[in-house]
C-alpha cells in the first residue's frame, strides 16, 4: 500500500550481542517505537556477518490511522500456513510433517503451504507423543504461523507491518506454546518470512 498517508516516527537500527536472536533485536525496536508513538512499521534490512555471526535489523516505524491499519490487513496473504525454525543460521535441522509427509528444513529458513479452498492441513512435531495442530480452510482466513522452536516467542507486538515488505496485524505474542509448535504473532511472523529463505519442495 501507499504508505504516505503515514506518519513516519523514526528509522532504528538493533545490532545483537553473544546469544541475542532476532527476536530480542525486533523487541529492542519496539520498546522505543511504541514510546515515541509508532503503531506500523517496514523492515528496511536485515544483516549477518558470516563470521562473527552478529545480526542488525534496520525498521522504518511510521503512526498510522485505523483505517489504513485495516486496509493494508486486507492485503495480506491468506489462507496460509508458514512453518519457522530459527534464526540461528546454524547447522541445526528441524523435521515435521505435514498432511503426513515428512519435511526438514534447516536453521534459518521456514516452509510456506497453501490451504486451497475447502482444504486443510495437518501439521505433526515430535510423532505420536508430539504436538498436531490442524487449520482449515476459511474464506478471507489469516496465515498462521508455526515456530518448531522457542524463536519468534514474544509477550507482544507494535501495530502492524506495511506493505509490501509484509502485513500484520496488532495482537498479542504467542496464541498458545506447546514445547513442540507455538503459534506466533502475525507481525513478527510475517517480518520473519522476509528475513529467513523460504525452503521449498
Amino acid at each position: 500500500m501507499d504508505s504516505s498517508a503515514l506518519v513516519f516516527i523514526k528509522t532504528y537500527r538493533s545490532t545483537s550481542k553473544d546469544g541475542e536472536d532476532l527476536t530480542k533485536l525486533y523487541h529492542a525496536i519496539k520498546q522505543k517505537a511504541i514510546n515515541q508513538g509508532a503503531n506500523c512499521f517496514r523492515l528496511k534490512n536485515f544483516s549477518r556477518d558470516s563470521t562473527t555471526g552478529t545480526m542488525a535489523l534496520i525498521l522504518s516505524t511510521y503512526h498510522g490511522d485505523q483505517a489504513f491499519i485495516e486496509r493494508n490487513a486486507q492485503k495480506r496473504e491468506k489462507n496460509t500456513v508458514y512453518i519457522l525454525s530459527d534464526g540461528d543460521f546454524s547447522s541445526k535441522s528441524y523435521t515435521f510433517k505435514i498432511n503426513g509427509v515428512k519435511r526438514e528444513i534447516k536453521s534459518g529458513s521456514f516452509f510456506k503451504h497453501k490451504i486451497e479452498e475447502k482444504g486443510s492441513v495437518k501439521i505433526n512435531k515430535g510423532g505420536f507423543f508430539g504436538t498436531t495442530v490442524y487449520n482449515r480452510w476459511v474464506e478471507n482466513g489469516n496465515s498462521k504461523f508455526y515456530s518448531l522452536s522457542g524463536f519468534g516467542l514474544v509477550n507482544s507486538s507494535f501495530g502492524t507491518s506495511i506493505s509490501p515488505m509484509n502485513y500484520g496485524r496488532p495482537g498479542v505474542g504467542v496464541s498458545f506454546t506447546t514445547g513442540k509448535l507455538n503459534l506466533l504473532n502475525e507481525n513478527i511472523g510475517f517480518l520473519m518470512t522476509r528475513i529467513l529463505k523460504e525452503q521449498k519442495d
